[in-house]
């Protein structure tokens, strides 16, 4: 494992949407507020979108950990459901009732049955609908009818659609007009500034408990443009560094090792052609060695930028 060579107890960089290390950056934190006081507030609609790798479905995780524990929250990742029966099994499964028949009025019956039992009890099931922008229209005008579902104490259904922005565009046409009137709440995700990129890997290096003058000199600067404020991206070009270095022996990641990694990233190449590279290996374990044995130009925060920028 790259990430144990260096000391991490576990990979600060792991392509997935786990809330572990989680940064707050100004986008994801208006986001988190805005669709958790449009839950809060009893809104049967809100709405996330978000580019590729700018973290919508991190926020979806955070907000799964929040309500799941008080209310049934269900998270549909996949966004490929291709009729209404589709959209009512999975909902059934996910609610732990049956979901075989192939009946369409039937599954609709089931659903809400389910729902509205679930409201008497206890509150409004909640649920995060990833990719939605894959979403048939018939799928979307499905979930509106179930957004009927009501009483004067509340909504028996509440929905986040969490998609790319051309759900926005799609909300726009007339198909969906009368869903669009339905969401009050719209965010959309933008990219980190660079000083938020930077101290973003910082932040995960140190969740991972990533010791100091890992990252020396330049390196973290480099990444972060490299990065260009996206999640995604900046881990992959993060842990990309951490690999080039291990293939070269090097106890650290300074401006040369970033140089090397960014040039295997933008060639879209393996690491196996990286354990190959002696020719970097020989170039740069020295240089690394000497830096880390000097102790000089240790790992720093960018947080008191972050807070002048927000």
């Amino acid at each position: 494992m790259v990430w144990s060579q260096f000391g991490l107890r576990h990979d600060p960089f792991a392509d997935t949407a786990e809330t572990v290390g989680y940064y707050p950056a100004t986008t994801h934190e208006w986001a988190w507020k805005q669709l958790t006081d449009a839950i809060d507030n009893g809104d049967g609609f809100a709405l996330l979108a978000a580019g590729p790798g700018l973290g919508k479905s991190m926020i979806l995780f955070r907000l799964l950990e929040r309500y799941s524990p008080i209310r049934a929250t269900v998270w549909l990742s996949n966004g490929h459901l291709a009729n209404p029966s589709a959209l009512f099994q999975a909902l059934l499964f996910d609610l732990g009732r049956s979901f075989e028949s192939t009946d369409e009025q039937r599954l609709r019956l089931e659903v809400t049955q389910t729902l509205v039992e679930g409201f008497q009890k206890r509150r409004a099931t909640l649920l995060l609908m990833d990719e939605a922008h894959l979403l048939p229209d018939m799928v979307l005008e499905e979930l509106r009818m179930l957004g009927n579902l009501e009483s004067r104490h509340g909504k028996a259904l509440q929905v986040i659609l969490a998609g790319q922005p051309r759900l926005l565009e799609r909300l726009q046409g007339e198909p969906m007009e009368c869903l669009s009137h339905r969401i009050r709440n719209r965010v959309l995700l933008e990219p980190m500034n660079i000083h938020e990129g930077a101290d973003y890997i910082v932040h995960r290096l140190r969740a991972a408990g990533g010791p100091e003058g890992l990252f020396i000199g330049e390196a973290v600067q480099m990444l972060a443009q490299a990065g260009k404020g996206n999640p995604r991206r900046l881990n992959q070009v993060s842990k990309l560094a951490l690999e080039v270095a291990r293939a070269a022996d090097c106890n650290c990641i300074d401006a040369e090792v970033v140089t090397e990694a960014l040039r295997w990233f933008e060639n879209d190449s393996h690491e196996s052609s990286i354990t190959q590279s002696w020719r970097f290996q020989d170039a740069t374990m020295t240089g690394c060695e000497s830096t880390v044995s000097n102790g000089t130009e240790p790992l720093t925060s960018h947080e008191s930028k972050v807070a002048h920028s927000a």
